[in-house]
């Protein structure tokens, strides 16, 4: 602010946002379940929103929502997010 004292933050905001400074994306709060943290970190790694896999499981909002942090969560969305993001789910006996 201080080299930029002739305009207001939300000038210098807009600006910087037109010329393409972003700031880093914050990681998704962690879940309850491990699969689904397994799909938030997915998730982050190819860039898409909750939006975009609500679109894409074909789900109204339930990851946008972040109905998936409460304790129990909705495993058909949970493994069709899965299905969708290219991964498998396996069960391995001792």
């Amino acid at each position: 602010m201080a080299e930029f004292s002739f305009t207001t933050w939300q000038n210098i905001r807009s600006t910087a946002y037109r010329y393409g400074f972003r700031q880093k994306r914050r990681p998704y709060p962690k879940a309850a379940n491990p699969l689904m943290n397994a799909v938030l970190e997915r998730c982050m790694a190819i860039g898409w929103s909750m939006a975009d896999l609500d679109a894409a499981c074909g789900f109204e909002k339930y990851f946008n929502r972040r109905n998936w942090t409460h304790r129990t969560s909705n495993s058909k969305a949970v493994f069709k997010a899965i299905e969708v993001l290219g991964g498998k789910v396996s069960v391995v006996w001792d």
